[in-house]
């Protein structure tokens, strides 16, 4: 891979222009792509399979309207008087002209309309029991009256019967009716009584069931108006109303113009002195990527480079080369959009990477390079052995990156694979940009790749020219006749470069000269204090990681908007009006049993699973809301006493669930529990379960990878436990700052709560990717000069001295672009970006330029023991372009020999 890695460098050396075109015209179309193609991201974050999502699934099929989108408007007066009757007309006619309106919304709940029949719910009832219990009384004096009647009759009827037994003969009443008129009279009023009798006693039937079915209503009225005596739409002192907007689709499929037409219609039409406040469900806009904060942690990143590279002009060669690499993939992401659902974390998660990988990677063999000529070597020959030899360990590390990434896609959840991929996409271009954008790029610096300053501590010219005119050798005819292969001066310079590498490996100046630079700096001083160091590093991570105990997961809402944000102000103002619960609904779906259900029996049954709920701990309302076409299915609004981030929520989810058969037997009816605020708990649960073994998965990755690279049992072990210190001290910060609030006032945090539930798998495979990355380029270094002749104990100082400025400006440049994005303009970044930019900084810095230097210190040559059965079946990967300078050497050896003897 070196070999094809440097005819790479050198190809892209020598058609630079023609390379920069190319990569150009694919930025161009990637972003021309991105531009037709892209439909844009969604907050949402779903797991199928899910228990919410079975539910949701079912309601679907059910009641599909009832899965449509939907979101809270707040208003209140901005004097704190209650709403004269003027501003709630007002306040009604702007919510019906919205509806009318925009297309988006299929209803919205008017607040007074709504708090009038809750309180007139009560006064309903009453009128209702008076009329019931009229009545009854009317009925009972009915009864006494046919009573009365029944008896009189049956007088009437017994006198008749002694008459007709009087007279001769016993006849019948139709004999008697027939001989004497008189008596046919009699019978036939009796006849007649007993007629208004029966049509008197079935009106009175009619009557009973009339009443006991207005009974049976006016006791079910009476349950609903008792579950909703907690339940407002506006507050006890009139200055604060809510209502809900219903929309046709999914809030997260609603464009930032739908968005935008929805606040316009009801804010531009709303009274002088009333303002309206809308949830995160309305107002969430990530269509946005980069912010100003984003561009300052780049700006820093550029600051470290012409630090590092003392050049302006080198200090954008790097942040040019991750431009295009990274745009071009961040692009592509944006153009899949089209055809993959993709949340606002996809493309930011590419763009952090791709950015920070991309400045570190081109700084690599930059750097390389810049060591190359100021030894010498003639300018694209040196691009292309940087290319060849850092390049290499740029393609590891990367492709290290891209498998971590990728891996997010084994542990089941959708949307964290698709993050993983178009993470794992972007490094790919990032690397391939890195391995033929940065060689061009220094094609077309050339000299100025160094400083003048440079170019004359090392007896140079300001143009890099003087030691190469002073060391050509033989008349010009004679370096003529070997132009075929190279010229003079770059046959000198080899020669030069050659007896500088067989004087080091011979133990001459070269070697004292490198032990001497080694010896000064961190890397000695943590060499000659190793135990000290390590057990600073211990203490600090171990400190750190304390607080990862009391991890909580869960996912963003309003409280984590902005503070003054119209989100945040809506959902406090709910907060504090309504209760914590009005925020975090629980969605009850109440499915009946009956192969032929009634309205009545469908409403009967949500009563009697609300009332159940309703008694349990936690819980402030329960309120029947919907009945499907089909009466087989309704729905329950559940408000929990507490708010969507709150443990006791979570723990009434669980009640809930685990009096599922308790429910039904109690009500015979089968409950289901959905909505954002299970859908949170669930997608967090799921997470925290996939983490442990995702955890193995990069724990396994990551000792074999160092095994292939390092042919060493102790360098993977110790890297590997430098990666779980680093990691679980990452964890323990973002508790302290996000969970905690520790120095929540200087990091933005206003409502300190749970960590966003996939942070700590996506902080494990980016920060595992990265820890592999600056493992290679420091240990790498300290295991070529072991295999170099150096003493092991040297070894790692001179391997220090090679790798540790360039780990450090990584670590800086990584750290500086991702704090960036704590101040994020999409608030579910935030904390990513701090988990991120304190993760690299242990690593770096605590882990890889402290811990390991002084555990192979320690360790001294048994750092390099590999069981020699284990070294015959290992596959050598060659990081380190062992092959490809041995093979450089040769040729430069042949070449001094063939100059010699033209000479």
């Amino acid at each position: 891979m070196a070999t094809l890695l440097y005819r790479v460098g050198a190809w892209c050396a020598r058609k630079a222009p023609a390379v920069m075109i190319v990569w150009l015209m694919i930025l161009a179309l990637a972003g021309a792509a991105a531009f037709v193609f892209a439909k844009g991201t969604s907050s949402q974050y779903s797991v199928p399979d899910a228990p919410y999502q079975r539910v949701l699934d079912e309601m679907n099929e059910r009641m599909p309207e009832a899965t449509f989108g939907s979101g809270t408007v707040v208003f209140r007066t901005t004097g704190g008087q209650a709403f004269s009757e003027k501003e709630r007309e007002e306040i009604t006619s702007a919510l019906d002209g919205a509806v009318e309106d925009v297309p988006v919304i299929s209803s919205i709940t008017d607040p007074f309309e709504a708090q009038e029949q809750l309180d007139g719910a009560a006064r309903s009832v009453a009128e209702g029991q008076q009329q019931l219990d009229s009545g009854q009384d009317e009925l009972q004096r009915g009864e006494r009256e046919l009573e009365q009647q029944r008896r009189d009759l049956d007088r009437a009827s017994q006198q008749l019967d002694r008459s007709l037994e009087q007279l001769p003969g016993n006849p019948s009443r139709e004999q008697a009716a027939q001989a004497n008129p008189a008596m046919a009279d009699q019978i036939e009023q009796l006849e007649d009584g007993q007629s208004q009798l029966e049509q008197g006693e079935a009106q009175l039937r009619d009557s009973r069931q009339e009443l006991e079915s207005r009974s049976e209503e006016l006791s079910t009225a009476q349950r609903q108006t008792a579950l909703t005596e907690e339940q407002r739409f506006v507050n006890e002192d009139g200055t604060v109303a809510r209502g809900v907007v219903d929309f046709s689709e999914s809030t997260t499929s609603m464009s930032a113009e739908e968005r935008d037409h929805v606040t316009s219609a009801i804010s531009g039409a709303l009274p002088a002195g009333v303002v309206a406040d809308y949830s995160v469900e309305i107002t969430q806009d990530v269509s946005g990527l980069v912010g100003s904060t984003e561009l300052i942690g780049i700006a820093v990143a550029a600051v470290v480079l012409f630090i590092v590279l003392g050049s302006i002009v080198m200090a954008g060669l790097p942040v040019v080369s991750a431009v295009i690499g990274c745009g071009t993939g961040v692009a592509l992401v944006y153009a899949l959009s089209s055809v993959v659902d993709m949340t606002a974390t996809d493309p930011v998660l590419a763009l952090m990477l791709g950015m920070g990988l991309g400045i570190d990677y081109a700084l690599l063999i930059t750097h390389r390079h810049r060591t190359n000529v100021l030894d010498g070597i003639p300018l694209r020959e040196s691009i292309a052995r940087a290319t060849g030899t850092a390049g290499t360990s740029v393609l590891f590390a990367g492709l290290t990156n891209v498998i971590a990434l990728a891996a997010l896609a084994t542990v089941g959840i959708p949307f964290l694979g698709t993050m993983g991929l178009a993470g794992a996409g972007t490094v790919m271009l990032v690397i391939l940009a890195s391995v033929t954008v940065t060689p061009a790029l220094l094609s077309l610096v050339g000299h100025r790749a160094v400083p003048a300053k440079k170019w004359r501590e090392r007896g140079f010219t300001e143009n890099g020219e003087k030691v190469a005119r002073q060391r050509e050798v033989g008349p010009a005819a004679s370096a003529g006749e070997l132009a075929s292969r190279m010229s003079a001066r770059a046959q000198a310079q080899r020669i030069e470069a050659d007896v500088r590498r067989e004087a080091l490996a011979a133990g001459n100046e070269p070697e004292a000269l490198a032990l001497a630079r080694a010896n000064k700096g961190w890397g000695a001083f943590v060499t000659q204090h190793p135990i000290a160091m390590i057990a600073v590093a211990v203490v600090v991570l171990l400190a750190l990681a304390l607080p990862a105990m009391q991890l909580r997961l869960g996912l963003p809402d309003g409280a984590a908007e902005p503070p003054g944000s119209t989100a945040n102000t809506a959902y406090h103002v709910v907060s504090e009006n309504f209760g914590a619960g009005a925020n975090a609904p629980i969605v009850t779906m109440v499915s009946l049993p009956d192969e032929s259900p009634t309205r009545e029996r469908a409403n009967a049954a949500a009563v009697d699973a609300a009332e159940y709920i309703a008694g349990m701990d936690g819980v402030v309302t329960a309120v029947p809301a919907t009945i499907s076409d089909d009466f087989r299915t309704a729905l329950v609004t559940v408000t929990p006493e507490t708010g969507p981030a709150d443990s006791r929520t979570e723990e009434l989810v669980k009640d809930l669930r685990d009096q599922r058969e308790e429910i039904q037997d109690a009500t015979g009816t089968d409950v289901g529990f959905t909505g954002q605020t299970v859908a949170n708990i669930d997608i967090s649960d799921t997470l925290n379960a996939a983490l442990p073994v995702y955890m193995a998965i990069v724990l396994v990755l990551c000792l074999v990878i160092m095994l292939l690279v390092f042919r060493s049992i102790w360098v993977p072990v110790m890297a590997t436990l430098g990666f779980i210190f680093s990691t679980v001290a990452s964890f323990g910060a973002v508790v302290m700052v996000y969970q905690m609030g520790w120095g929540a006032d200087f990091f933005g945090v206003h409502d300190p709560g749970p960590i966003l539930a996939f942070l700590p798998i996506l902080l494990v495979g980016v920060l595992f990717g990265l820890s592999v990355d600056y493992q290679i380029f420091i240990v790498s270094g300290m295991r070529e000069a072991y295999m170099r002749g150096f003493e092991a104990h040297d070894a790692v100082r001179v391997g220090y001295r090679q790798g540790g400025t360039v780990v450090t400006a990584c670590g800086v440049i990584m750290v500086s672009v991702f704090a960036g994005f704590i101040f994020a303009h999409v608030s579910v970044v935030r904390p990513i970006g701090f988990a991120l930019a304190f993760g690299v900084a242990m690593d770096a810095f605590l882990i890889r330029t402290t811990f390991i230097p002084a555990t192979m210190q320690l360790l001294g040559k048994h750092a390099w023991w590999l069981p020699r059965w284990l070294d015959r079946i290992l596959p050598n990967v060659d990081v380190e372009g062992e092959k490809l300078n041995e093979r450089l050497a040769a040729e430069d050896r042949k070449g001094r020999e063939m100059l010699v003897e033209t000479v």
